[in-house]
């Protein structure tokens, strides 16, 4: 008795197994919107039969079908773009569907697919992972890219659209991030919700309460992505951009910023002058602040005129990139710098504005010393800059918060003349 109940226990548990290891399917979730699992993904055969059967299924439905590679940063920044402009929030509304089908371009591959489900993930979110890459050829076929292979594209179905043939039907509205495509049609998420929400206003509302997923909770932070196929030229070109492109950045000679200092139990004054000559120099109203003794001494020694990624090769800087990081309001390039004085810095670069959005000061075992946060950023003569700055220790706790209220920019000579950037 003992050994059949126990073998019934095991066939039980392998069919049991089975069934978790299986993703649910749109079809399902028609039914159960309870039973799907968000962070699933389907293998697709070179058929694409189950995406085309999962697409036909929730006719009567807004769909929305993106195509990306888990290699590709800024096609994980169209998810993520996407996703916080209006996904998130829509996942309690049953119009919506949305299919994500992930093939292997720049390297990419099946194992790359976890790091990327968090960017755009939810319960009418559903992946697909396209080994062979047909549905970039077949949906290249639909939106007629004269044999550009359509990926990092994102497309818009109406409720009456149905998949007949191989090649998959023509959206009401698609946009992509290719640089050979036209560009009035490039990316741009607000443009992309006005379109889908256009679509989903002609079916009539019904019961969507269910399920009640916290938009906050799918917004991503702190996802990690380790493996980007991009070169660090691609951050640091952005990061230099946004502080107004290569001669621009050269043609300062000072940059002299002015506010207060506020921490736990104060606040002081506090001015910045940066000299392509003098260094820098920090001044305050009251010497007993925090920063005195915790961050002055690594602030000086990191110090580099615009930044550790300006002319990083004439300063002896090593530079690697090191994936993304999604923060709150930004999917960031990660590069890790190290310093000719063995210094070594983490900064998180954001992938839109090149603004430098956290910075962190690692020791020589690869430890947190401190972590600079930075947001609040203003163009200044064309330059991007930092209004607020805030100090974290280890704990990742704030120690003090800088607040600025005015920058000031001062230009060389135009006869001074400075090394050229390299990338």
């Amino acid at each position: 008795m003992n050994r059949h109940y126990t073998l019934y226990s095991v066939i039980f548990m392998m069919i049991w197994l089975v069934a978790c290891e299986q993703p649910s399917s749109p079809t399902e979730l028609a039914t159960d919107p309870g039973m799907v699992d968000a962070r699933s993904y389907i293998v697709l055969n070179e058929s694409l039969e189950q995406l085309k059967s999962d697409f036909n299924s929730n006719k009567g439905k807004t769909r929305l079908m993106f195509i990306v590679g888990d290699t590709c940063g800024i096609c994980l920044r169209g998810m993520a773009d996407l996703n916080d402009q209006f996904i998130a929030r829509a996942q309690n509304d049953q119009r919506l569907i949305t299919f994500v089908v992930h093939v292997p371009t720049l390297g990419a591959q099946e194992k790359h697919i976890p790091d990327a489900i968090p960017l755009l993930y939810g319960p009418r979110v559903f992946h697909y992972w396209d080994g062979a890459g047909k549905s970039g050829i077949h949906f290249g076929d639909t939106l007629k890219t004269d044999g550009v292979y359509a990926w990092d594209v994102w497309l818009a179905y109406s409720p009456d659209a149905e998949w007949l043939a191989t090649i998959p039907p023509k959206p009401d509205f698609w946009m992509h991030q290719l640089p050979s495509l036209e560009k009035s049609l490039r990316l741009n998420e607000e443009l992309f919700e006005e379109k889908t929400l256009a679509l989903m206003k002609t079916i009539e509302a019904g019961d969507f309460a269910r399920p009640n997923q916290n938009e906050s909770a799918l917004i991503a932070d702190a996802t990690t992505i380790p493996t980007v196929a991009q070169p660090r030229g691609v951050a640091i070109q952005a990061h230099l951009m946004g502080k107004g492109g290569f001669h621009n950045i050269k043609g300062i000679k000072t940059i002299t910023q002015s506010g207060m200092l506020t921490w736990k139990t104060g606040t002081t004054t506090l001015k910045v002058t940066q000299d392509s000559l003098a260094g820098m120099k920090r001044s305050y109203g009251d010497i007993n602040h925090p920063l005195a003794s915790s961050v002055e001494n690594i602030l000086s020694e990191s110090w580099q005129m615009h930044g550790p990624l300006f002319r990083w090769k004439h300063r002896g800087n090593e530079v690697q990139i090191d994936g993304m990081l999604k923060l709150r309001e930004s999917l960031a390039w990660k590069l890790l710098v190290s310093q000719r004085n063995g210094l070594r810095q983490v900064l998180y670069i954001d992938s839109h504005t090149g603004d430098k959005v956290l910075e962190q000061y690692l020791n020589a075992q690869g430890e947190i010393l401190i972590s600079v946060r930075s947001g609040d950023f203003r163009a200044v003569k064309g330059f991007r800059f930092p209004f607020k700055t805030e100090y974290l220790n280890t704990a990742e706790t704030i120690i003090a918060s800088e607040i600025f209220t005015d920058i000031e920019i001062v230009n060389a000579d135009p006869s001074d003349t400075q090394p050229d950037v390299s990338l």
